[in-house]
């Protein structure tokens, strides 16, 4: 009998799962049987499938941003650590299937969650941005302006109609859009 797996093993798949497949057309029932488990087991996390996908979802989102926290104070400078977050941004994002994106825009209370999660990127990235000014490493700039003006585009560069009329595709435009912010911040000597 193979053993059973730690409530952190069996989110992390159950996270894989979504990541891959969106969660949309999942029931509870598909997801005992995709995550090889009893529906109690799924239960034991939440009461209902929306609850059960917000759990996950909020658990995602905080290891994101403690993520790009982390790879940006590794960092030694103002415009390292900003390349450094916003990579990991553009990392995470290939980590999302379509399926999984489009799920996230259509469901009222993901989305909601991923709104939150994108406002505490927000206050992050201010955070790394007023500490570089502080040190004189980066240019004067109205640091909550820059961050939302990112995160804003991020969002929209999430419409397929747009990204179809790049050649990049979504992760190739979180590129150029990184470009662009860090090519504004860093101040030239």
């Amino acid at each position: 009998m193979a053993a059973r797996r730690s409530d952190k093993e069996f989110l992390d798949q159950f996270e894989a799962l979504l990541l891959s497949n969106g969660f949309a057309d999942l029931t509870i029932g598909d997801l005992a049987a995709r995550l090889h488990c009893s529906r109690s087991r799924l239960y034991k996390h939440a009461d209902t499938k929306n609850e059960l996908i917000a759990v996950v979802l909020s658990r995602f989102f905080a290891r994101l941003r403690q993520e790009f926290f982390d790879s940006a104070m590794r960092e030694t400078n103002a415009a390292s650590r900003v390349h450094a977050f916003l990579l990991s941004g553009e990392r995470a994002a290939r980590r999302a299937s379509d399926r999984f994106m489009a799920d996230l825009d259509s469901d009222a209370k993901a989305s909601r969650l991923f709104d939150q999660h994108l406002k505490q990127c927000v206050d992050i990235l201010v955070g790394i941005l007023d500490s570089g000014i502080d040190d004189g490493e980066l240019k004067f700039v109205d640091t909550r302006i820059v961050a939302e003006a990112l995160f804003a585009a991020a969002r929209r560069l999430r419409d397929p109609e747009i990204v179809k009329r790049s050649e990049k595709g979504y992760e190739g435009a979180l590129t150029e859009l990184r470009m662009l912010i860090e090519q504004g911040i860093v101040r030239r000597i």
